[in-house]
């Protein structure tokens, strides 16, 4: 959480020699329009960037292997990003709400998806097409539209790309479940505003609640949330 919240920040140089980026780090610093990102990170943590909605450009350096969760959420303003080789594993919600984001280029191996990676992200994600790691079950939509198109390197380094073998799959025909809690929602504290999408919360009891597209965001890494009653759930 250094930074976050800093509106004023327009532009970060991080040293060689810091090991560690933090959760929240830069957060809401809806003025970043750049940062450095030294080698030798070897993660992108929960949230570092959420909300950075300034942010156009960022290089995640070769030595990253994960990129957390809602580590991009909300840069609105974010248009390609590169996944280097060693990114294994990319969180819930990474880049979720990226709504300019157009091109995604993975170097390596299909890394591990984890929920809603790209909700409500339309943008063409480029994979190595003599990699077997890119499989139909790895290529899903991840609550977004995404375009696979694998692409090869020519003997100068240079990107072809095989748009006849693009497919695209989208979740926009996707029904969302339907969640209804009765009776009570048992909370010492509400949570914020940003932290329930699409639905609304209450702390009255005997109340019926319907969650729709439900998805968490804004809650602390780590921390407990209590929710009793729940009748059912509609799929």
């Amino acid at each position: 959480y250094t930074f976050r919240g800093c509106s004023s920040l327009t532009e970060v140089n991080i040293p060689d020699d810091i090991a560690r980026i933090g959760i929240y780090a830069f957060a809401e610093c809806g003025n970043l329009e750049s940062i450095t990102v030294p080698e030798g990170i070897t993660a992108i943590e929960s949230g570092t960037f959420r909300e950075c909605g300034s942010l156009s450009e960022i290089i995640i350096p070769a030595t990253v292997e994960s990129i957390g969760y809602g580590a991009f959420e909300g840069c609105s303003n974010l248009v390609n990003i590169s996944i280097p080789i060693a990114v294994s594993s990319i969180d819930t919600i990474a880049f979720s709400s990226c709504t300019s984001l157009s091109n995604i280029f993975f170097e390596g191996n299909a890394p591990i998806f984890s929920d809603n990676v790209f909700w409500l992200v339309e943008a063409i994600a480029y994979y190595p097409a003599d990699n077997g790691t890119w499989t139909s079950d790895v290529m899903q939509n991840y609550s977004g539209t995404i375009t696979w198109v694998p692409y090869t390197l020519d003997e100068d380094g240079n990107m072809v790309t095989n748009e006849d073998a693009a497919v695209t799959v989208s979740a926009q025909n996707e029904e969302a479940p339907e969640i209804e809690l009765t009776d009570s929602v048992i909370s010492e504290e509400a949570p914020t505003l940003d932290a329930v999408y699409g639905g609304e919360y209450s702390t009255e009891e005997t109340e019926t609640y319907t969650l729709k597209k439900a998805m968490f965001s804004g809650l602390v890494p780590g921390a407990e949330y209590l929710l009793l009653a729940m009748a059912s759930i509609d799929t």
